[in-house]
């Protein structure tokens, strides 16, 4: 499930690495459209997502996966299937932290979604600050987020901060499985986040697995080896 900028793009990298015979499918946000509403409710949004899983595969097992925003989302759908007698096999959390820990954080301003699009093209640092200036130096890098053009630009700038209020909004309901989590490990400014704090809201274990990498860098070339590795154990200890 998509990141806060709505996009699955992310994901491209995993499923070239978990191949063929593990397809795997990218949601990605109602609003990149135009005529699409943003959702009201990280809740809304997460039955949406449920029911879209659904048409594709009607019953479980489910196997849930989400970085950031994505694994809040993917946690509420995982409560939403096994609420409606689905079998959820999987549900990793890629340092994905709950609700709460962000709920007294300042909300982000339209130069931080702009660093969120950035940051989903590689950009570590940029000094950009309008869309205009984001357009311009995706272009120049070649980056295929250069071909969403303005509206869709503008529609990511529009998602980013309405995921970062619902996020703030939201209450989670308890899981009744395990968790796969992987820990962005190197320091980071936000360090009171941490994976205990979804103790509340999991009935079973946090197998945790660190990489020494920062947030924006979890799903880059250098780490997607080591999370392939340990999905793919996982994966096959599922399938018998």
């Amino acid at each position: 499930i998509h990141p806060a900028g709505g996009l699955a793009w992310c994901y491209a990298g995993l499923s070239a690495r978990l191949g063929p015979d593990q397809p795997l499918y990218g949601i990605q946000a109602r609003g990149l459209a135009d005529d699409e509403p943003l959702p009201r409710t990280l809740q809304e949004e997460a039955e949406d997502y449920a029911a879209r899983i659904r048409e594709i595969q009607p019953h479980g097992p489910y196997r849930l996966l989400g970085w950031s925003v994505g694994g809040i989302l993917a946690h509420t759908v995982a409560v939403l299937l096994r609420e409606a007698g689905e079998r959820v096999d999987l549900l990793a959390l890629l340092d994905a932290f709950p609700a709460e820990q962000w709920r007294e954080r300042p909300a982000p301003e339209e130069g931080d979604a702009l660093t969120a699009v950035l940051r989903m093209a590689g950009f570590e640092r940029a000094g950009e600050r309008t869309r205009e200036d984001v357009l311009a130096t995706l272009r120049r890098a070649g980056s295929p987020l250069a071909g969403l053009g303005d509206r869709t630009l503008a529609r990511i700038v529009d998602i980013v901060p309405n995921h970062a209020r619902m996020m703030r909004e939201h209450r989670h309901r308890r899981f009744d499985g395990d968790v796969l989590f992987f820990t962005a490990a190197a320091p980071r400014a936000e360090d009171w986040l941490t994976r205990e704090a979804w103790r509340p809201h999991v009935a079973g274990t946090i197998d945790n697995h660190d990489l020494d990498c920062t947030h924006p860098q979890l799903l880059r070339e250098a780490h997607l080896d080591t999370i392939t590795s340990v999905l793919s154990a996982r994966l096959k200890e599922l399938d018998g």
